[in-house]
């Protein structure tokens, strides 16, 4: 096991707490930390990566203590991008990406011609080759979000940590990103941990998803298990429908302003928020025909449109034609 939480805990003098955390990630996986504002999901991240010191229970990194590491030699290990990074000088960025090197050399020992290698490497990655000579300061948001993941890269850790890595990046580097994150896990077998508020992405990039709420740990598992409607609603307190891929992959849908009126506290789980006929149908595969038609038995049943989506489908059967249009009336 690559990293080990066993009753791990954290608490500020304001008086949130992270609580009893036992929590295990693997040599080579890919896990999203998910949970609502305000859950702990940073303070869990700064107490692995040591920002914070632990106050009870254990973290183990590769089967020894975590506290048994210097400094230099966690470094070689983990490498941390936080949700937050400021420069006081103005570095170009290759120089901000060669300090990932720094853990890997001696002191004041220059940079050797494998160093430079993957500094290189690191770049062409994450596409930040083109601004290599531009000052830190002068990037976008997204820009320079790129080029702390290259420094990152440039470490070669064991276990890579980003808390929202998606924030400043567009839909493109977005996707390109945790593209790269997931070739890293299964062609390198280096471990990724992301904090993550996108749900469709933990679904659709993370082997395994650890669901916090109110600093303790209340579910870890694959994100099929984890993402379902009924927990995202209790733990959010949000009106959401999760739908799901033909591969079981859970996404998100909801709509501008709610189709039903919440009615109290006898209100069984069903249609709060109606997603559109064009989300069904992209989120299930399904034509637009067959989605029309799940949305309206939902509708009927007040119930969640992925409940009910095999159902339709099935009795459809073998009328069903290519386009996804339901049998003639």
């Amino acid at each position: 096991m690559l990293l080990r939480l066993q009753q791990a805990g954290y608490g500020y003098p304001s008086g949130f707490e992270l609580k009893s955390i036992d929590w295990e990630v693997g040599e080579g996986s890919f896990s999203a930390i998910i949970g609502p504002n305000g859950c702990g999901k940073s303070t869990l991240v700064r107490v692995i990566s040591r920002f914070l010191p632990l106050q009870r229970g254990r973290i183990r990194l590769l089967d020894r203590p975590l506290e048994s590491y210097s400094a230099r030699q966690l470094a070689r290990k983990l490498a941390v991008i936080p949700s937050e990074n400021h420069f006081e000088f103005p570095f170009p960025a290759e120089e901000v990406v060669s300090m990932g090197r720094y853990p890997h050399l001696g002191r004041l020992q220059a940079l050797l011609p494998s160093d430079r290698e993957a500094v290189a490497e690191a770049m062409r990655l994450t596409d930040t080759e083109g601004f290599a000579g531009r000052a830190i300061s002068q990037l976008s948001s997204g820009e320079r979000q790129r080029v702390l993941l290259a420094r990152a890269l440039a470490q070669q850790p064991s276990l890579l940590v980003l808390d929202e890595p998606n924030t400043h990046l567009d839909i493109h580097h977005q996707i390109a990103v945790f593209r790269l994150l997931r070739r890293l896990v299964d062609q390198r077998r280096m471990s990724v941990i992301v904090v993550l508020h996108d749900l469709s992405m933990a679904g659709v990039f993370c082997d395994r998803v650890a669901l916090l709420s109110a600093g303790r740990l209340i579910q870890e598992g694959p994100p099929s298990e984890v993402i379902t409607t009924e927990t995202i609603r209790r733990v959010y307190g949000a009106d959401v429908h999760i739908l799901r891929t033909e591969s079981g992959t859970p996404l998100i849908s909801y709509s501008a302003r709610p189709n039903r009126e919440p009615r109290d506290e006898a209100t069984p789980r069903g249609l709060l928020q109606e997603p559109a006929v064009g989300d069904i149908a992209q989120a299930a595969g399904i034509g637009g025909r067959v989605a029309q038609a799940v949305q309206e038995v939902a509708r009927q049943r007040d119930r969640c449109p992925v409940d009910v989506v095999d159902e339709v489908q099935d009795g459809l059967g073998a009328h069903r034609d290519p386009s996804g249009a339901p049998p003639p009336r």
